[in-house]
C-alpha cells in the first residue's frame, strides 16, 4: 500500500534521527481487535475495575477478556484464571495489577504475542532505582518480543473515533464522548484527564487522548508523530515534563507546520521546585524553560504557559477553518474602559492595533457619537447599540476596508450583539476578514455555536478572552510566514575540516583555548608574556591600547580573581599594572600559564554564546546579553544543533539585546550578519569534535556595520575526556 506524503516525509525527516528506530505501529494499540485486562475487579468503581467498565459503556465493539484467578465471571463475561488460558489472540493487554507481579505478566504476553501492553501501576523509574531497574527489565521483555509498552504510572489512552476507552479517572463519569479534530498527550495522567474533561465540556471534539507516564517505550514523540498521519487529526495538543530527542521534536514541529496541523505545547517543570516534582513524578531530569522555549520556536511550535491557556488554544483551533490574512486588529467597543482594555490587551499579548487611516476616521466621524473615537479602537459609545444598532453595519464596513485589518474585535453587550450579529458577520465575511467576539454577560450557547461552526469567528467570555484567541492565531501566523525549509541541508553540521585534536590538558586557560580555535573565529591580536620586558614588546607590536589578562588553568571568573587590566594605553601604565596583575592575580592560583596581551576592543555591543552537550536533548547552543549581564539578566535563547542560518537569526532575535544590535538611542547598529556567521562556524567545530563539553564565548564584541566584523574577547572550553 502506498504511503501518504506525510507518511513519506516522517520516514525521511525522523526516523534518520531515531537512536534505535521502532515500529510505531500504534494503529494495533487505538485500534484493538480484542482486549484483556489482568487483574480486572468485580468493582466497577475501583481503578482495575473502571477498565471494564468504561470499555463497556463508551461502546467498545471488540472482545474483552478479564483475567482474575479470585473470579470465574466479572460484569457478566466470563474470567480466566491466566493470560495464557485465553484461546483467541489478544491485540492489547491492560495489565493492572501491582508493580511486583506485573514481570511475570509481561512474560506470558510475550508468550502469547501480543502486541501492545498498557501498565497503570507505580513505583517504577519515579520511585528510584530498584524501580528504575525494574521498568528497564520490562523494556527488555517488551523489545525481545517485539511489544509496544505505554507506561508505568500511566492511565491508558482513549480512541473517540472508535470508542475505545482504555483509561480510568473521576473526568470520565460524566461526559459524552464527542469526536473531532484535536489530538492530546499527556505525560501527566491525571492533567491529561483534567484537561479532556474541561475541552469536551465546552464542545471540542478529541481523536485520540494519550497518558504517557513514566516513556519506558512509548513516549510522547511517538504519538505525536502517529497523530500527524491521521487524516482527522487537526490540532495536535501536549503537556510535557521533559524531551529526550530534540531532533526528532523539531522535524515533527516542522511537518507539522507543512501539513497545515497545528502542535501546541504546555511544558510543565520550569521552576525550580517544578523541576523537582518532574524528577519525583517521572523520573525524568526537567531541562531549562529556556531551552525549551528556544526548540519549540526553532519547531514551530505554539507554547503556552497555563493550563487555560492549553484548553483556550485548542478550543480556538479546533474551530478555526478560515485563518485571516493578519491579525492586526481593529476594535469597535462601546465604551471607553473596554477600548483602555482592548489596547492593553493587544500590547501585552503582542497583537498589532494599528492606527487607522485618516479617510476611515473621517468616513467614520459622521456614525460615530461626538462622544466616542473615530481612532482605534474605535468607541462608538453605548448610544449606537442602544439606540442606533442599524449604524454597526456601517461602521464595521468602513472599518473591513482598511487593507492592514485582519481582525474586527466586537466588544458591545449580549442584548444588543444577540440582535445583530448576523449583520455583522455577513459584513466581516464579505470583507475576507475575521470576528472576534468579546461580549460582556456572555451570548447564548446557540448563537456562541453558530458564530463559532462558521469557522470564521471566535467567542470571548470578555474582551481579554477573545483577543487571548486572536493571540493564538497570530502566532500560528508567524510560524507560517517565518517557517524554514524543512530541510537542514544548510544547516551547520558535522564536518571534517572543523575535527580538532584532542588537548593533553584537563582544563585548557583562555589563551590555549584560543590558540586551537583561532583558524575558526575571530580573536584580537595578542600574545603570551612571561614577563615585563615580554609585555612591553607585545603591546608595542600589537599597539595600544591594550588588556593584560592572567592566564591560568581552572581560572574563569578571571575580572572577581583580580586578573584582568583593562585600558592600558601607554607603557608606564602597562608596567604599573602588570606587577599588580601578578601579584592579586597570582594569589588565586599557582598554575599560571602566563600573562596574555591583546589588543583593546571597545566600541562593539557584547553578547555571549554557548555551546553545550544535553544528555536528553543532546548538542544545543545559547545567545545572549555579554559579560555580567547574562547572569543579571537571563536574556538568554537556545537552539538545538545542528542549526540552519534562519534558527540561528530567530534565535537572536528572541533576546533583548537585539534591539541593541540593530541600534538604539546613539547606539550603532551592529553587524548581525557576522555574528551569525561565527556562531554556525563555532557550531561547526562543536559539532565536529564530540570531546567539547562545552565551549563559551563571553563576551563577544559585535562592532558596528560600518566598521564590520566580531570579535571573541573570552573563552572558555571544558573538555570531556570520555568522549568519542
Amino acid at each position: 500500500m502506498a504511503r501518504a506524503p506525510i507518511e513519506e516525509k516522517l520516514i525521511t525527516a525522523v526516523e534518520a534521527d531515531r537512536k534505535d528506530p521502532k515500529n510505531l505501529d500504534l494503529a494495533r494499540l487505538f485500534s484493538p481487535q480484542s482486549i484483556a485486562i489482568v487483574g480486572a475487579s468485580t468493582r466497577p468503581s475501583s481503578i482495575s475495575g473502571q477498565y471494564l467498565a468504561f470499555l463497556t459503556k463508551f461502546g467498545y465493539r471488540g472482545e474483552i477478556y478479564p483475567v482474575n484467578p479470585g473470579h470465574e465471571e466479572i460484569a457478566g463475561r466470563r474470567c480466566y484464571g491466566r493470560l495464557l488460558d485465553i484461546p483467541e489472540p489478544v491485540d492489547l493487554c491492560l495489565i493492572l495489577t501491582p508493580k511486583q507481579s506485573v514481570k511475570a505478566t509481561m512474560r506470558e504476553c510475550a508468550e502469547k504475542h501480543i502486541s501492545h501492553v498498557v501498565i497503570p501501576a507505580a513505583g517504577f523509574g519515579e520511585a528510584g532505582s530498584e524501580g528504575a531497574a525494574l521498568e528497564q527489565e520490562l523494556v527488555t521483555i517488551a523489545r525481545s518480543a517485539g511489544m509496544r509498552l505505554l507506561g508505568p504510572n500511566c492511565m491508558g489512552f482513549m480512541n473517540f473515533k472508535d470508542n475505545v476507552v482504555a483509561s480510568f479517572g473521576g473526568f470520565l463519569a460524566d461526559v459524552t464522548l464527542g469526536a473531532g479534530n484535536v489530538a492530546f498527550v499527556s505525560q501527566s495522567g491525571a492533567f491529561g484527564g483534567s484537561l479532556v474533561r474541561r475541552c469536551l465540556k465546552r464542545g471540542v471534539g478529541f481523536t485520540y487522548h494519550v497518558s504517557t507516564g513514566n516513556e519506558a517505550d512509548l513516549n510522547t514523540l511517538d504519538f505525536i508523530e502517529y497523530y500527524l498521519t491521521d487524516p482527522d487529526t487537526k490540532v495536535i495538543g501536549a503537556f510535557v515534563e521533559g524531551i529526550r530527542d530534540a531532533a526528532r521534536l523539531i522535524a515533527l514541529g516542522r511537518i507539522a507546520r507543512d501539513a497545515g496541523k497545528i502542535l501546541v505545547v504546555l511544558k510543565g517543570g520550569k521552576s525550580a521546585r517544578g523541576a523537582q516534582a518532574v524528577s519525583s513524578h517521572t523520573g525524568r531530569i526537567a531541562g531549562s524553560s529556556d531551552v525549551y522555549r528556544g526548540l519549540f520556536a526553532q519547531a514551530g511550535i505554539i507554547e503556552v504557559s497555563t493550563a487555560a491557556e492549553l484548553g483556550s488554544a485548542l478550543e480556538t483551533f479546533s474551530q478555526v477553518k478560515f485563518y485571516p490574512p493578519s491579525c492586526a486588529v481593529a476594535a469597535i467597543v462601546a465604551s471607553g474602559g473596554s477600548g483602555i482594555l482592548a489596547s492593553d490587551h493587544c500590547e501585552t499579548l503582542g497583537i498589532d492595533l494599528p492606527e487607522l487611516s485618516e479617510n476611515t476616521q473621517s468616513a467614520l466621524s459622521s456614525l460615530v457619537p461626538e462622544a466616542g473615537s473615530c481612532r482605534n479602537p474605535v468607541d462608538v459609545t453605548a448610544q449606537v447599540p442602544h439606540n442606533q444598532l442599524e449604524k454597526l453595519s456601517s461602521i464595521i464596513d468602513i472599518v473591513c476596508n482598511e487593507e492592514q485589518i485582519g481582525v474586527v474585535l466586537l466588544s458591545i453587550s449580549n442584548v444588543h450583539l444577540e440582535r445583530c450579529w448576523r449583520q455583522v458577520l455577513e459584513r466581516v465575511e464579505a470583507a475576507r476578514k475575521f470576528l472576534a467576539v468579546g461580549s460582556s454577560g456572555g451570548l447564548s450557547e446557540s448563537t456562541t455555536r453558530e458564530l463559532t461552526e462558521t469557522g470564521r469567528a471566535i467567542v470571548g467570555e470578555d474582551v481579554w478572552d477573545a483577543l487571548e484567541k486572536v493571540a493564538f492565531l497570530n502566532q500560528r501566523e508567524k510560524l507560517m510566514r517565518d517557517r524554514p525549509r524543512l530541510t537542514t541541508a544548510n544547516a551547520c553540521t558535522r564536518h571534517g575540516s572543523h575535527t580538532l585534536r584532542l588537548p593533553p590538558q584537563d582544563e585548557l586557560t583562555e589563551h590555549q583555548a584560543k590558540s586551537l580555535l583561532a583558524p575558526f573565529i575571530p580573536i584580537p591580536k595578542g600574545a603570551l608574556v612571561s614577563n615585563k620586558d615580554e609585555a612591553l614588546l607585545a603591546a608595542s607590536g600589537i599597539g595600544y591600547p591594550v588588556v593584560m589578562k592572567l592566564m591560568a588553568p581552572g581560572l574563569l571568573h578571571k575580572t572577581e580573581a583580580g586578573a584582568v587590566k583593562l585600558h592600558l594605553d601607554s607603557p608606564e601604565k602597562l608596567v604599573r599594572e602588570y606587577d599588580d596583575l601578578k601579584e592579586k592575580g597570582g594569589a588565586a592560583t599557582q598554575r599560571i600559564e602566563g600573562v596574555l596581551v591583546e589588543e583593546e576592543v571597545n566600541k562593539g555591543t557584547e553578547v555571549v554564546v554557548g555551546f553545550l552537550r544535553n544528555p536528553d536533548l543532546g548538542p544545543l547552543v545559547m545567545f545572549g546579553s555579554g559579560g555580567i549581564l547574562v547572569e543579571l539578566l537571563r536574556d538568554v535563547s537556545y537552539r538545538s544543533l545542528p542549526a540552519t542560518a534562519d534558527d540561528l537569526k530567530s534565535m537572536v532575535r528572541d533576546t533583548l539585546c537585539y534591539k541593541l544590535l540593530q541600534g538604539f538611542r546613539n547606539h550603532p547598529p551592529a553587524d548581525v550578519k557576522s555574528l551569525v556567521e561565527l556562531i554556525s562556524e563555532a557550531a561547526a567545530v562543536f559539532l565536529a569534535n564530540p570531546w567539547m563539553k562545552e565551549l563559551e564565548f563571553n563576551p563577544i564584541s559585535v562592532l558596528p556595520k560600518d566598521q564590520g566584523g566580531v570579535r571573541v574577547l573570552d573563552v572558555a572550553l571544558t573538555v570531556s575526556k570520555g568522549a568519542d
